[in-house]
């Protein structure tokens, strides 16, 4: 798999999710972002227009050649709603996108479900352990 397919491999992970809307939180050792994210014709627009689009690719593309990885979490709405609260149902699932040394490959790994409700479950500043999130569903593999 060469470095671009890698690429277009997570971001068809990515849209095989998302049905209208979500949000992305793309996060390297020195930074965190959120992106909104849009189902459009002919796939996934990340950002408000096609020029922020354009830039979350490349700064995927810059992240992975200069960074050790990225981590992502993935959060999407469902047409579900809970029960109790009325919430729409969200759905969580978490990524660790990486190049493969010596190989130039891009590759990722996603998080099973009960790691990304234990990473989601604790504040990363206190370590402390958070209350559940009504109307949310921890996805993975």
């Amino acid at each position: 798999m060469t470095k671009l397919e890698g690429l277009q491999a997570i971001l068809n992970e990515l849209s095989s999710h998302v049905t209208t809307h979500g949000q992305l939180t793309m996060s390297t050792e020195d930074y965190v972002q959120k992106w909104d994210i849009s189902r459009v014709k002919g796939g996934l627009m990340f950002g408000p227009d096609q020029s922020h689009d354009i830039l979350f690719r490349a700064k995927l593309s810059g992240n992975l050649i200069n960074t050790k990885g990225v981590g992502m979490i993935l959060r999407t709405f469902t047409d579900k709603r809970d029960e109790v609260s009325g919430l729409p149902i969200k759905e969580i699932r978490s990524y660790f996108v990486f190049v493969k040394p010596h190989e130039s490959k891009v590759e990722w790994h996603q998080f099973t479900a009960d790691e990304t409700a234990e990473a989601s479950g604790v504040d990363p500043d206190s370590g402390k352990i958070l209350p559940m999130e009504r109307a949310v569903v921890f996805c993975g593999p």
